[in-house]
């Protein structure tokens, strides 16, 4: 992450990490969130979020021809 404030310019180490985990079917679960600053640029931010998600999308039947 680069930050410009005033004249003076500053970088600051992030990590972060992206989960997604499928729960049932049609269900699914994302985990999302980063650290940084680590002391650098800026004292300790960070953010976390998540979010589920249902889809019910219509299935496809396999069909066997003999």
């Amino acid at each position: 992450m680069f930050a410009r404030s005033g004249s003076v310019d500053w970088l600051d180490p992030v990590i972060g990490a992206r989960i997604r985990y499928a729960m049932a079917p049609g269900h699914e679960l994302f985990l999302r969130g980063d650290i940084g600053g680590f002391g650098v640029g800026s004292d300790f931010p960070g953010r976390l979020s998540a979010a589920t998600v249902s889809s019910s999308a219509p299935t496809r039947a396999s069909h066997s021809r003999a």
